[in-house]
């Protein structure tokens, strides 16, 4: 940007101040401290870009417009407002168009377009005493910083970041795909399982069994528990037919007893021995009787039991045929029933498993994608890092630094050659870039420090001017205004 002329209305301390500019030289402005001579810097700077250097807003403290129109050989800007507390308009006239703008953001892009950024504009085009000494005495790792502003491969920084962000996010993503994709397919091996279980289900025969041979088994069940009830009780009845027997032999036997004696218990008379002879063969021939008859019955009665016993072991065995029947019938029923479920739902399972399939290969593809996305993410934080395309660019830009430095000290101060070198240096554990200084021809070996006063003044505005050719370099233009402010 070589400027033309600037005018400044209401700006700090110009009431109305114009300039003009020549093609080529040094203008040089002079004046006492607090003349507005500083202020002519600050008006260019907020005509393009809407600040001051220091910081303060233009203007009066009063309701005072305020304008700057700034002329270059490629533009016109205009910047007016009418107090502090309205906003700004600027007008650009450029490429025979005019631009009439308000928003800010607006007219940050359209002066940066023009010229450049502001940061950049401030290191390569504005100096002061402080700022022409910023290079030499700057860190090496501070000079690369700076010169990667001048050079705007600062910007890489932010383009590695965000290329390490989505490193990052892809990293997740991968992540989350391959671990989707191993539980998809071990969803559709299992699901595959299952419906090998189930086809091998369906063609196992069925052990039929139906309600109706249960209720077979259950029938003759209590016939044969009707039997067992009946031959209980004739059991009973020849107890009880045993009992009365065996009372008769206890009484035929006590009768035996009373006619031991030679009176009758009952009437006090004496018994004859003929009537106790009849008495004791009578007695003698019922307890004969009465005990054959207890003998009949006791084995009519073992008989029975036996009968009763062998009735009572089909029953048990009927009764675990019968549970038996009743279990293998509701199995029966359960597996029918299965079965069923099974011819049912067999399709819809086989539709899940084509479609469990469908989705590993989808999620495959997409974890494929994710990895070439992760290769090419590598690739470009290789390419944005230390060692990438910007150690090119850096190297590039030394080259023309050292030649510019050096030609200006040719003028300044010929005994006197700068060599700008980029080197790797460890930092808080970290390989980083960084620049260094050298100075031969003067300082007895130790470079910079053991310069004058005046030979580091030369060796500081030879490197601004320097740095000015690079950054002019940059927007490929020949030359531009520079603005020292001593």
């Amino acid at each position: 940007m070589n400027l033309r002329s600037i005018v400044l209305r209401g700006f700090h301390n110009h009431h109305e101040t114009s300039i003009d500019f020549p093609d080529t030289g040094i203008l040089l402005i002079t004046g006492d401290n607090g003349t507005g001579k500083s202020s002519i810097i600050d008006a260019v700077s907020w005509a393009l870009w809407g600040r001051t250097l220091r910081g303060v807003s233009p203007g009066g403290d009063g309701p005072m417009p305020c304008s700057v129109e700034l002329t270059t050989d490629e533009f016109r800007v205009v910047r007016h407002r009418k107090s502090k507390k309205t906003k700004c308009v600027v007008e650009v006239f450029a490429d025979n168009e005019t631009h009439n703008l308000t928003s800010v953001s607006e007219i940050e892009s359209v002066t940066s377009s023009l010229v450049c950024e502001h940061k950049l504009w401030l290191k390569s085009s504005v100096f002061s005493s402080h700022d022409a000494s910023l290079f030499s005495r700057a860190t090496d790792k501070e000079r690369k910083q700076l010169l990667e502003t001048v050079l705007c491969t600062d910007k890489f920084d932010a383009a590695l970041e965000r290329c390490r962000e989505d490193a990052r996010k892809n990293k997740n993503n991968l992540a989350l795909v391959e671990k989707d994709e191993s539980l998809t397919n071990f969803s559709a091996q299992n699901l595959k399982l299952q419906i090998d279980d189930y086809k091998k289900l369906g063609s196992t025969p069925l052990k039929v069994v139906q309600q109706k041979d249960v209720s077979a088994l259950e029938k003759l069940l209590d016939e044969i528990e009707g039997d067992v009830n009946s031959l209980q009780f004739t059991i009973n009845s020849l107890q009880g037919d045993v009992r009365v027997k065996n009372h008769e032999v206890a009484q035929q036997r006590d009768r035996l007893r009373s006619v031991d004696h030679d009176v009758c218990p009952a009437c006090k008379q004496e018994i004859q021995e003929h009537h106790k002879q009849a008495i004791r063969e009578a007695s003698n021939k019922a307890i004969d009787s009465a005990k054959h008859s207890v003998k009949d019955l006791m084995a009519e009665q073992a008989d029975l039991s036996a009968e009763c016993q062998e009735a009572r072991a089909m029953a048990t065995d009927l009764r675990n045929r019968i549970a038996t029947a009743r279990s293998d019938h509701k199995n029966y029923k359960q597996q029918k029933r299965t079965r069923d479920q099974i011819k049912n739902s067999l399709g819809t399972l086989e539709d899940k498993y084509h479609k469990l399939l469908k989705d590993a290969e989808t999620l495959h593809d997409t974890q494929v994608s994710h990895t070439e996305t992760k290769e090419l993410l590598d690739l470009c934080k290789e390419i944005l890092g230390i060692r990438g395309v910007r150690t090119q660019i850096i190297a590039t830009a030394l080259e023309g630094l050292n030649a510019a430095t050096n030609n200006w000290l040719s003028f300044l101060s010929p005994k006197i050659t700068v060599e700008i070198t980029d080197c790797l240096k460890q930092s808080s554990g970290k390989v980083v870039n960084a620049i260094s200084l050298t100075v031969n021809g003067a300082g007895g070996g130790n470079g910079y420090q053991g310069l004058s006063g005046g030979e580091r003044r030369r060796v500081d505005v030879a490197l601004m001017l320097g740095l000015a050719s690079v950054a002019n370099a940059i927007m490929s233009k020949k030359s531009s205004s520079m603005f020292f402010d001593e």
